[in-house]
Parts: C-alpha cells; sequence; structure tokens
C-alpha cells in the first residue's frame, strides 16, 4: 500500500525531476522510460518513508512554481 501511495505522489513531477531524484538511489535503468514508468520504479526501489517522500516532491513542486511566477514577472 505505501508503494501505491509514493507512486501516487511521485507521478505529479517531471521525468527530469524523477530521474534527479533516483540519481542519488542508484536507481538504474530508467532513461527510456516514461514519466509515470520512472515514477512506478523510484516508488518501488527508493527507501524513504512515505512523510520524507512528499516533502521531497513538494520541495520540486514548489521550484517548479517559483520558476513560472519568476517567469511571469520577466
Amino acid at each position: 500500500m505505501t508503494d501505491n501511495n509514493k507512486y501516487a505522489i511521485l507521478k505529479n513531477l517531471t521525468s527530469k525531476e524523477l530521474k534527479e531524484i533516483c540519481k542519488p538511489y542508484e536507481l538504474r535503468g530508467f532513461s527510456g522510460l516514461k514519466q509515470k514508468e520512472i515514477a512506478k520504479v523510484a516508488s518501488e526501489n527508493i527507501d524513504l518513508s512515505l512523510e520524507q517522500i512528499e516533502s521531497l516532491a513538494n520541495r520540486y513542486m514548489e521550484d517548479r512554481l517559483l520558476g513560472k511566477i519568476k517567469d511571469v514577472g520577466d
């Protein structure tokens, strides 16, 4: 059940963000996968709690939103 919850959180990230998350955990073989497939691999193989996954995903989503806000301001 936890993997499904992790997947639900991670599938909201972009492929690039998911790849950045996977690299420190030395996950390999995801370069040819689609975004949802990378999220599935990450949710099953990254040894973090659900709360840690939420925190990590929130940071990426906040950074993405801040980038959009800055782009609108320019």
